[in-house]
């Protein structure tokens, strides 16, 4: 390894800065025990901070032993007594979710040895265990002297010399937060109310990334925390954005719980705001499960209190939501309606997402009319906004729709396309409900070309995910598009089955229109058969 290396020359100014800090623990107190965590996100930073520490520290000890989550027991008794400084390399193992779960215990157990023992240990952790460590076992950075994660700018600056793409804001919103969130942890006298708010910050910032399982974890240590000093202010807003989580994983009746208690909370310590931005989140699932008069009765509540409060976004963010109860009624001039008012709130206010949200809409509901240049028109400025503004999910949406768009042209190829683009961004950032919606739609490019087997693989993919995360109307969906698939290879009997499962659903949902469709393919078959 050589020496000499300097670990800056790869930093940016702000991590320089940090670097600087631990001069003051390079030699530590003979007999006191210290605990110095380096996080770093590539193995090259990794070598140059063991390089760096090696020239650094006098008479410092390497563990060559890289697989340490193997031979924990090894090093206790290796160390146990040792007399100077032990440097643990664990970046240069291979990450993976397990590995990194078994060494973050491993550690955390390993820190109380470090402490019994009166070591002086210096970690050198690769990023995923660095994340590990914080968002699941962050009690381990309570007793370290220094705790940081470095990033190799260098490295951020090739890639996006590559890919002519920088990290995204919300991405540095992240690395801001949990770099904040880290030097609270390692303060001697914690201020527990500063804690839980960088906790609920870190949260708020993986959930823009869709880091859900780290977003869940940070919003449980947060409240915790809330729960502790009895802030019923902060419970309510973290329990209405783990339902939020939930939400985005599919799990409506575990999102509906937290919502619930969220609006508890805020109706108790009268938070209008609070109360209405739940009864929106719960009329939406309602929305999803298929009863439409408990949604759009919840939605106008909503309605009534941001015109009373006088909170614009969430007038806006309601009209359109009762917007998409009409539209699924069939009842598309009453949803265009509420579709342009909101649109002129969101734009008059500059609220960029919603304004993207519904020009989605509004985009669909021409396509619904059969006006599909208008609905391209509508779709393409839903896209520019979505991308200017990084919302990935919104992208993903207005990719699909797209799709449908070319579908109703009769262009396969480019409708294919377009899904295909929507599905992978769905998979990606783990969209359950939205990966259905794009198997469907590809199951129905399929059968639409002839290709019968095919198109019954994605329906019935489609069909399991909906009946995982307990969402009806695509439950029905797929049903139907499953009986058409079996209408196409002349099995009339099974069309039948699927397509009456499917109208059946759609009663039980109150959505009039997609009956009458499921009437006129029944009828259809049964005048083919004996």
């Amino acid at each position: 390894m050589p020496r000499g290396s300097n670990p800056e020359k790869y930093l940016s100014s702000n991590d320089s800065l940090k670097l600087k800090e631990f001069s003051n623990f390079l030699q530590p107190e003979q007999g006191v025990f210290s605990i110095t965590a380096l996080g770093v996100d590539t193995r090259r930073l990794g070598q140059e901070f063991e390089s760096w520490l090696i020239n650094q520290i006098h008479g410092l000890i390497i563990e060559e032993d890289g697989m340490f989550h193997q031979s924990l027991g090894k090093l206790l008794n290796k160390y146990a007594h040792a007399e100077k400084p032990v440097l643990i390399p664990c970046y240069r193992f291979p990450s993976s979710v397990e590995k990194d779960e078994e060494v973050a215990s491993n550690l955390l157990f390993f820190r109380d040895e470090i402490i019994a023992n009166r070591l002086q240990v210096f970690l050198i952790l690769h990023k995923e265990l660095y994340m590990v460590l914080l968002s699941r076992y962050y009690d381990f950075f309570s007793r370290c002297h220094v705790a940081r994660l470095f990033s190799d700018i260098s490295f951020i600056r090739e890639m996006s010399e590559l890919e002519e793409k920088k990290p995204t804001v919300p991405e540095h919103e992240f690395e801001k937060a949990l770099k904040e969130l880290e030097e609270t942890l390692v303060q001697r006298d914690q201020d527990l109310t500063q804690l839980m708010k960088r906790y609920f910050r870190a949260a708020n910032t993986a959930y823009k990334i869709s880091k859900w399982d780290t977003a869940l974890n940070f919003y449980n240590f947060s409240l915790d925390l809330a729960k502790s000093f009895n802030d019923t202010g902060y419970q309510g807003r973290i329990l209405g954005n783990i339902g939020l989580i939930f939400w985005n994983k599919g799990d409506l009746d575990k999102a509906m719980e937290f919502y619930v208690k969220s609006l508890t909370i805020n109706r108790q310590i009268g938070y209008l705001r609070g109360e209405a931005k739940q009864l929106g989140n719960i009329g939406l699932i309602h929305l999803l499960k298929g009863d439409l008069p408990e949604a759009l009765k919840c939605h106008q509540q909503a309605l009534a209190i941001h015109r009373q409060i006088g909170y614009f976004q969430g007038e806006a963010a309601q009209l359109s939501n009762i917007g998409v109860i009409f539209k699924k009624k069939g009842e598309v001039d009453e949803a265009l309606k509420h579709y342009q008012q909101a649109l002129t709130i969101d734009q008059q206010i500059g609220y960029s997402k919603g304004e993207a949200i519904t020009l989605g809409n509004i985009g669909l509901i021409f396509k619904d009319k059969g006006n599909l240049e208008e609905a391209m028109k509508y779709q393409q400025q839903a896209l520019t906004i979505s991308r200017q503004i990084s919302r990935l999910d919104g992208e993903a949406n207005v990719l699909g729709n797209i799709g449908m768009i070319y579908q109703d042209k009769g262009d396969l190829f480019e409708a294919m396309k377009y899904q295909q683009q929507s599905l992978a961004i769905n998979l990606q950032i783990g969209h359950l409900r939205d990966e259905a919606a794009n198997l469907r739609n590809i199951g129905i490019i399929f059968c639409d070309q002839g290709d019968f087997d095919q198109a019954m693989k994605h329906q019935l993919q489609a069909l399991e995910i909906d009946r995982q995360v307990g969402h009806l109307e695509g439950e029905a969906l797929d049903l139907g598009n499953i009986g058409k698939v079996y209408f196409h290879k002349s099995d009339f009997n099974e069309a039948l089955k699927y397509l009456k499962q499917a109208r059946s659903i759609f009663k039980q949902i109150g959505m009039p229109a997609l009956i009458q469709k499921m009437d006129e393919a029944i009828s259809n078959i049964e005048g083919k058969t004996p």
